[in-house]
């Protein structure tokens, strides 16, 4: 019994998580037409900037001895936020809330 109460806190977690990653998502694309209807011109948010500005460098790539790896890297941190917390959220989100 006690088993079956953890699948289901962890399944109701899964939920959440999933309603967070749309809510930021929703979030990040409102503001993108928020700034669009007003200045005209869309404002682009790749993942590396939130990151850039949590004072994370990536220098460390740039010399990367393997260049498909350092390619697909940087094409990760060139991909729209929005997308990245969606597919995320959703995709933890789900493998949390599968039972068993």
């Amino acid at each position: 019994m006690e088993d079956n109460s953890k699948i289901k806190k962890q399944s109701n977690c899964g939920y959440i998580i999933i309603g967070l990653g749309l809510i930021a998502t929703i979030s990040i694309l409102g503001y993108q037409f928020y700034h669009w209807f007003k200045n005209g011109e869309w404002l682009p948010l790749p993942f590396y900037k939130p990151l850039q500005y949590l004072g994370i460098s990536f220098e460390g790539i740039l010399d990367l001895q393997w260049q498909g790896l350092q390619k697909a890297i940087f094409w990760i941190l060139e991909q729209p936020l929005a997308g990245i917390i969606g597919v995320t959220s959703l995709a933890i989100g789900w493998l949390m809330s599968i039972k068993n």
